[in-house]
């Protein structure tokens, strides 16, 4: 998913990419599945079929690790694996130049130590794309104990060229964005464990409070429950801070395949919609799920977005009907006839909800 989503958006910006996979098959998989991600974007009005065809005419799918050795930049994105990455990494710095900075596509592990005893490990450092990559606007550059200043300067510019902010760093554990996200997940995960209220509601509070996109526990649903975890406890055991410490509801749901959008079943109630899915009315959902509340409905409850009456009330003389008329669409509206001395402007008092009745 990553991959794809970093090819699109590097042929997006004018450059030709190489998407290297290891069997035909599996290439094959990632060329459909990205044809239909374009055609979601042509969907939402993101992007015509035109931008669709120049987009993968600059993309060309491989399983062969020597074709790639004339790049002038190299990104892994495979699983968050510290082995199956040293084993890439050592097959890179035999067949890449020298010269050629290779990233390694990772939120929590060590470039250091990914970079260690190879022949050229000044070449290596670390990005952190954000997805989706097509529209989120930072990537956090990560320079390691040995990483050269002309590979960390050649990631920002390419970094910049994709239109994106490029936020330099040091290595450290799950360096700004996911070691600044991951506590506030895990509390809030905490929150419901604790009944204290239902993820939609946690969800809802924070997106209203403090003008979040998403929710906490959505955005991990989308982002995947499997990975919160390994990110998690990959944090908890680099730093010791129990604040990286597993909500047990986390482990809970992901030992029972309730990993989040993928599946359609996590945290938040509007992950069945984010999958696609739909539950008939007499499909249960878990207690999660169903303990949470209808996102848009109770936007509108507390924001006043459902049509309400609209109360005016003029205070002074007010001659007749003269002065309120209706337009072409039915509004009621005033005339601008002259104001005597002493007469009051018109108040309007806030939106009142209608009677029910008996």
């Amino acid at each position: 998913m990553m991959g794809r989503s970093i090819a699109t958006r590097v042929s997006q910006a004018g450059l030709g990419v190489i998407v290297r996979d290891i069997s035909p098959e599996r290439t094959d998989k990632v060329a459909e599945l990205l044809g239909v991600d374009l055609d979601r974007e042509i969907e939402r009005w993101g992007l015509t079929q035109s931008e669709k065809r120049a987009i993968l005419a600059r993309i060309e799918f491989t399983t062969e690790l020597p074709k790639t050795a004339g790049c002038d930049l190299l990104i892994e994105t495979i699983n968050e694996d510290y082995d199956a990455k040293r084993q890439l990494l050592l097959e890179l710095d035999v067949v890449l130049e020298p010269g050629i900075p290779i990233i390694i596509n990772t939120s929590t592990l060590s470039i250091s130590e990914l970079a260690q005893g190879l022949q050229h490990p000044e070449r290596v450092l670390g990005m952190h794309f954000l997805y989706p990559v097509t529209t989120t606007r930072v990537v956090e550059v990560v320079k390691g104990q040995v990483t050269s200043d002309d590979a960390f300067e050649t990631a920002r510019r390419f970094v910049r060229i994709l239109g994106k902010v490029p936020i330099q760093e040091f290595e450290s554990p799950g360096f700004i964005t996911t070691r600044v996200i991951m506590p506030l997940i895990n509390e809030a995960a905490h929150v419901v464990m604790e009944g204290v209220a239902s993820a939609g509601e946690v969800d809802l509070a924070i997106k209203l409070g403090y003008d979040f996109r998403y929710g906490p526990l959505e955005w991990a649903d989308r982002t995947g429950l499997h990975r919160i975890l390994n990110w998690l406890e990959h944090l908890f055991h680099e730093t010791g801070e129990t604040k990286f410490r597993p909500c047990p509801v986390i482990r809970k749901l992901v030992r029972a395949g309730h990993t989040g959008a993928r599946v359609g079943k996590g945290f938040s109630p509007t992950t069945a919609s984010v999958a696609g899915s739909t539950d008939s009315p007499t499909t249960p959902r878990s207690s999660l799920e169903r303990s949470g509340s209808d996102h848009a409905a109770r936007r509108r409850e507390l924001t006043h977005e459902s049509p309400r009456p609209q109360l005016w009330l003029f205070l002074g003389e007010v001659p007749g009907h003269r002065n309120l008329a209706r337009d072409d669409r039915g509004q009621h509206r005033r005339h601008s006839c002259p104001r005597r001395r002493g007469e009051d402007r018109p108040v309007r008092l806030p939106p009142v909800a209608p009677r029910s009745r008996p």
